[in-house]
């Protein structure tokens, strides 16, 4: 196991778990742009999803498609549109039902699990973009050069991508992906293996461009997510970062369930925020560390509960029983 990478996965998890819990003004925890925990969340905006996508296409590096299209495709919609399907119904039924959970919605049923929804949009985008890297892999024979070229083309793609349908995510699936492409090609080059130098005026860069964007947020400014700042951010972020981290038993034990935590925190960081508002608590720090706490560790209850039976392990895991005993 690569102890540092799943270290990552956990920081990963981390950063979109407190962002779901302080949200933004009209979500979560509805905090003012000036306070500390939102001025928090707008610094690592542009490194949360980015870090998230990149990761899971350094790991597809080590396992890129080798030929077996009913397979592999059966077994990703087992994995993640079975899941999908499932979670984000439930999740709706509470978002409409229960007092007090922020911008309940109106739905077309017709049309609910073709276009984006809460957090649920990802599952679509991860989707396509494996389905998109089954073929390109089978059609290129996995050769690195073509790969380049692709993680290239996209960048300009990522600019333009809000011009894009909707439809089943594919504006944001382009905004994903040169993440998830510089992922696998930082795994097939053995960019991680670079040193010295041009190791640290990488890191120097990242945290220049961290600088920029807190200049511009003290001064009430944000910057849009597809603009050049925030590109750089990403890309270069999740590269220091995977540089950088250290192993933690902490963030390893939180990244091995990572997609269990991604699919349910949101239950978990809704719950803290209604419970605490019940019973009068105010103060932002014991929302924030509560909304935390139960974020992260309610997904890992409840995989481990749900791991043991065979239809609920594959409904709402996405994996067999007997795989889902370990973690996600």
């Amino acid at each position: 196991m690569n102890y540092k990478l799943q270290s990552l996965r956990g920081v990963a998890c981390v950063f979109v778990v407190y962002f779901h819990v302080v949200g933004t003004p009209l979500t979560g925890l509805q905090l003012p742009k000036d306070n500390f925990y939102a001025f928090l969340s707008d610094l690592f905006i542009y490194i949360r999803m980015p870090l998230f996508i990149f990761l899971s296409g350094y790991v597809y590096g080590y396992r890129r498609f080798s030929g077996d299209f009913k397979k592999y495709i059966s077994g990703k919609s087992r994995r993640i549109l079975i899941p999908f399907v499932v979670v984000s119904s439930v999740f709706l039924l509470i978002q409409t039902n229960t007092p007090g959970v922020n911008n309940p919605i109106n739905f077309d049923i017709m049309t609910f699990f073709l276009y984006p929804y809460a957090h649920f949009w990802f599952l679509q985008s991860i989707f396509s973009i494996f389905v998109f890297y089954c073929i390109f892999d089978y059609l290129t024979k996995r050769e690195n050069k073509k790969l380049l070229f692709l993680f290239l083309f996209s960048i300009p793609l990522f600019f333009v991508s809000g011009y894009f349908t909707d439809f089943f995510s594919f504006s944001r699936t382009l905004y994903l992906f040169p993440f998830f492409t510089f992922g696998i090609l930082v795994n097939e080059y053995k960019l991680e293996e670079i040193k010295g130098n041009r190791l640290s005026l990488i890191i120097i860069l990242f945290f220049s461009l961290l600088a920029i964007n807190t200049f511009f947020l003290t001064n009430g400014s944000t910057i849009n997510k597809v603009s050049l700042l925030a590109f750089l951010i990403g890309i270069i972020g999740s590269y220091t970062l995977l540089r950088i981290m250290f192993v933690s038993k902490f963030f390893i034990f939180i990244g091995a369930y990572s997609y269990s935590i991604y699919l349910y925190h949101v239950f978990g960081t809704a719950f803290s925020r209604i419970a605490l508002h019940k019973i009068g608590v105010q103060s932002v720090d014991l929302h924030v560390f509560f909304g935390l706490f139960l974020g992260l560790f309610l997904p890992v209850v409840f995989h481990k509960i749900t791991s043991r039976f065979s239809l609920p392990a594959i409904l709402f895991l996405g994996v067999n029983p007997v795989v889902s005993k370990g973690k996600s």
